[in-house]
């Protein structure tokens, strides 16, 4: 999965993304929902892709955390 860091979704749902509440904590991955205008996390500094569930949203992002190459 490759990671957006520009632009926007390009239809609501959950996704996968980055958040970055503060550059000394780092990013961390987590699952957010696009309503369409907006996310409900104003941290987020990328997005993956659209996912079914938050579950499963949080899931690929956490398998594709770029700070853990497992």
């Amino acid at each position: 999965m490759k990671w957006d860091f520009d632009g926007q979704p390009t239809e609501p749902g959950w996704y996968a993304v980055l958040v970055c509440w503060d550059s000394q904590e780092g990013i961390f991955p987590m699952a957010a929902h696009w309503d369409g205008q907006a996310w409900k996390h104003r941290a987020i500094v990328a997005f993956g892709e659209k996912c079914e569930s938050e579950a499963d949203a949080k899931a690929l992002a956490d398998l594709h955390d770029p700070d853990d190459p497992h």
